[in-house]
């Protein structure tokens, strides 16, 4: 079935929605997927059933810390390759998946049941490459599903997309590399997908405003506005100690 959504475009069931599917399936019943939180310093002394975790990954008063804890048990799971360990952790990630499925195909006038495909895609690769041992794995899983969106957009729409920011470099002081400080400010409210993707365009990569404007089908003044508004926002946050341990600073661990 496909329907019109006056800021998606057409729409069509879509991976998202079968995940979703999928994943209530999981939760639902007598027996429902659950993780034994006993272990995990901070959680339940229990076993504590997927829907109920996504609650508390939710919760604006878990720290960063623990939410890694969640998701390093995770990875684990999804790394025996049994599926529904895999279903199991996408399906916690829909919230932040469905946002940026949202951002992604604001305005986009095909089928964005094809970005979300390609979003969802992007998560799960990224969750099975994920370094275990690096913070805020959920951000940088759902930038990696954000990037993959906008890449199979632009191809939609026959842009050339900016270039992904190198990955081998090392982290700046001090306050730690800075696609994991962006990622967080979205994480966290900061900035919006938007925002954090023109200043990771023009400020962090080799492409100037016009390249980004032409590459997200902005104008060059929009591009301009965004960057303008949001730089002080975020310059603001990291002044505040808003953000996680990036850079080894024990008052930016969020918790």
């Amino acid at each position: 079935m496909t329907t019109a959504h006056p800021a998606r475009g057409i729409r069509s069931a879509s991976a998202l929605d079968h995940l979703q599917t999928a994943f209530t399936l999981l939760v639902t019943g007598p027996r429902p997927l659950a993780v034994d939180t006993r272990p995990l310093e901070g959680l339940p002394n229990r076993r504590v059933p997927l829907d109920e975790l996504g609650v508390i990954l939710l919760a604006r008063t878990t720290p960063l810390q623990t939410r890694d804890r969640i998701w390093r048990h995770l990875l684990a799971r999804v790394r025996t390759g049994r599926p529904e360990w895999v279903v199991g952790a996408a399906g916690l990630a829909l919230p932040g998946l469905r946002a940026i499925a949202g951002r992604v195909a604001l305005d986009f006038r095909g089928d964005t049941a094809d970005l979300d495909s390609e979003i969802l895609t992007g998560f799960l690769h990224a969750l099975r490459a994920a370094d275990p041992d690096r913070p805020a794995l959920a951000q940088r899983l759902l930038w990696s599903a954000y990037r993959a969106g906008i890449k199979a957009r632009h191809s939609a729409e026959g842009l050339l997309p900016c270039p992904p920011p190198p990955g081998s470099q090392a982290p700046p002081r001090p306050w730690g590399h800075p696609d994991l400080v962006l990622t967080d400010a979205v994480a966290r409210g900061v900035l919006t997908l938007l925002e954090a993707r023109i200043i990771g365009c023009t400020r962090l990569e080799n492409t100037s405003l016009a390249e980004a404007a032409e590459g997200l089908n902005m104008s060059y003044e929009g591009v301009r506005k965004v960057r303008q508004r949001a730089e002080p926002r975020l310059v603001r946050a990291i002044l505040r100690g808003d953000f996680s341990d990036t850079a080894g600073s024990p008052q930016a661990t969020g918790a």
